[in-house]
């Protein structure tokens, strides 16, 4: 999929070739295959940005960071990268979200009882 479809509705700035092709998408750095999109995500304990030269190396063609790495690929500089990565999964897999039903049950008692008898008939 072309990057530059991925990137609707995200706010972001481009460093490099928005037209490329994706073939997956990653913030595992382990996890990361040629033509891949790596996701640079800041944790409590380390930071993907320090894992970029790796997915690189891996054969990530794109990275989606906070800031500008000094690395030779396409870069995706956004402030939340938690959410590009969002966006750009759900549209990457077709946005599955949207042809999902949502079914609430509320009330004051009988909520569990009445989701059993729900799951057992459509089962």
């Amino acid at each position: 999929m072309k990057l530059n479809k991925l990137l609707v509705g995200v706010p972001c700035e481009v460093i490099g070739n928005a037209d490329m092709d994706i073939t997956g998408v990653a913030y595992d750095s382990r996890e990361v295959q040629p033509g891949n999109l790596f996701f640079c995500i800041e944790g409590y304990q380390s930071d993907g940005h320090a894992y970029a030269p790796k997915a690189v190396q891996a054969g990530a063609v794109c990275l989606v960071v906070r800031h500008k790495l000094d690395l030779a690929v396409t870069q995706v500089v956004t402030e939340d990268s938690r959410k590009a990565m969002s966006l750009i999964a759900a549209a990457f897999y077709g946005r599955p979200a949207e042809k999902l039903r949502m079914i609430g049950v509320t009330g004051t008692s009988g909520k569990t009882s009445t989701t059993y008898m729900i799951k057992s008939m459509l089962e």
